[in-house]
Parts: structure tokens; C-alpha cells; sequence
């Protein structure tokens, strides 16, 4: 059985609505987070365990006299994710032509009871005979529970969906099929290759997540790195959490 879901304790959000990361918890509890703004500049900032600002640098604000924010000793960083291979699936185009591509082969298919849902979740204006099925799955980033086969992992995958009508492409190549990326953040049993459905997975404890990248754990505290939406300006956060005991 997976454990029950984590409780929420803390939502800090950060300045830009890219990517983010987390360089590191500190002794004290203190944060050092880092944040990508649209693929030309950094920024970093220090986090007070009770939220507040305590540092930040940043690359566009500060020119020349940029610098990295210093780890302090003893800092615990995130880890690189192990070889969950079960999760791991190889990514199909973007988009394209299915029958040239034989997407049904190489797509992961999902059951009517694991589209329905979905489908529903996402509000997707699709039958479920247009959803093909998984065309990516990787992991982002994975923090060890105390089993040892047990993580939180931070999950991209991309939904394959079948178009009624050839149309152009963003390449103007025609394509019958395109790829909706989703991400996700869940408990995963290595042992058993036991996972949350994908769409319970969209949210922890019914708060609905945007773009889980990375995960820490520290004791019964999970820490997650949730990117931005720059299409509607939704700040990239953190999140912390509580781990319930087993």
C-alpha cells in the first residue's frame, strides 16, 4: 500500500514563472532555491524556514555584480533520481503523422478506466479513442523514503492524442497526432511498480499542482520545486509538506 498522501504546510512563491529548483535545505531549515527565466537568466534567492526573503541574486537585475548564492556546510541537496526504470518511457515526436510513425507501437496504452478520469481531470475536449495512450514518461527528480524501494518522485510525461483531421503542424509538416505534456508528483513503489493513477497524480491532497520538477525530503518534510506558467503568469513556487507516519 502507498502511504498516505502529504499535507500541505507552506506555499512560497517565488518571482519569475519559469523553471525553478532547490539548490538546498540548510541546517536551520533555511531554503536556497534557484529559478531559469525564459532560458536567459538565473536568479536565486534564500528562504527563512518560516518563508521569509532573507537573499536573493539575480543575473538581469544585477549585471556584473551577479554572484552564486553560498551553500552553507552541512546543506542537504537533492539528489540525482535513480534508474526507476519502469517509469521510464523513450519520447515519440511532438507530433506527426501516426500511421508513418507506427505511434501504436511505440506508445504506452492506457486502460478506459485510466482515461476516463483523465480526461475528465484535464478537461480534454477528446473521446477516449483519441487518447493513444503515454508517448513519454521520465523522471525529473526522486527523493528516497525510509524503505529503501519506496521514493517521491517528480514525473514529465506526454499524453499521444489523435487528431479527426490531418492539419499543419507548428512546422508546417501535416501531423494526425499531438502530444500534451503533463507533470506530475507522486509516491512510487520500486518494488512492486506500484503508482497513483496519472490522474491522481495532478494534485496532492486535493491542492492541484503546476509543474512539479524537483523533490526533497528531509524527515517527515517534503520539499517540491513546482515551475511556473509563463502563458498565464503563474509565479513558480515551493511547497512543503508533511509526510504522514505509516
Amino acid at each position: 500500500m502507498l502511504q498516505p498522501q502529504p499535507q500541505p504546510l507552506a506555499l512560497y512563491p517565488l518571482r519569475y514563472s519559469g523553471d525553478c529548483a532547490l539548490l538546498a535545505l540548510t541546517p536551520a531549515g533555511d531554503l536556497l532555491v534557484e529559478e531559469w527565466v525564459a532560458g536567459e537568466w538565473l536568479a536565486q534567492h534564500h528562504l527563512a524556514a518560516d518563508g521569509r526573503w532573507l537573499a536573493s541574486v539575480d543575473e538581469q537585475r544585477d549585471g556584473a555584480a551577479f554572484h552564486v548564492l553560498p551553500l552553507p556546510a552541512g546543506a542537504l541537496r537533492p539528489a540525482p533520481p535513480p534508474p526507476l526504470r519502469a517509469l521510464e518511457l523513450a519520447a515519440v515526436r511532438y507530433q506527426g503523422l501516426r500511421e508513418a510513425e507506427r505511434l501504436t507501437d511505440w506508445v504506452q496504452p492506457l486502460t478506459l478506466a485510466e482515461k476516463l478520469p483523465l480526461i475528465a481531470a484535464l478537461r480534454l475536449p477528446v473521446t477516449p479513442m483519441h487518447l493513444a495512450g503515454l508517448a513519454e514518461s521520465r523522471v525529473l527528480s526522486a527523493a528516497a523514503l525510509d524503505d529503501a524501494d519506496r521514493w517521491w518522485v517528480c514525473r514529465r510525461v506526454r499524453l499521444a492524442l489523435l487528431l479527426p483531421q490531418p492539419r499543419p503542424g507548428p512546422d508546417g509538416l501535416p501531423c494526425d497526432y499531438e502530444t500534451r505534456p503533463l507533470w506530475l508528483a507522486h509516491e512510487y513503489d520500486a518494488r512492486r511498480d506500484v503508482a497513483p493513477p496519472l490522474h491522481e497524480a495532478l494534485s496532492l491532497a486535493g491542492v492541484p499542482l503546476l509543474r512539479p520538477l524537483e523533490c526533497l525530503r528531509h524527515g517527515d518534510r517534503l520539499y517540491l520545486a513546482e515551475g511556473g506558467q509563463p502563458d498565464t503568469g503563474q509565479l513558480s513556487r515551493i511547497s512543503v509538506w508533511h509526510l504522514p507516519p505509516r
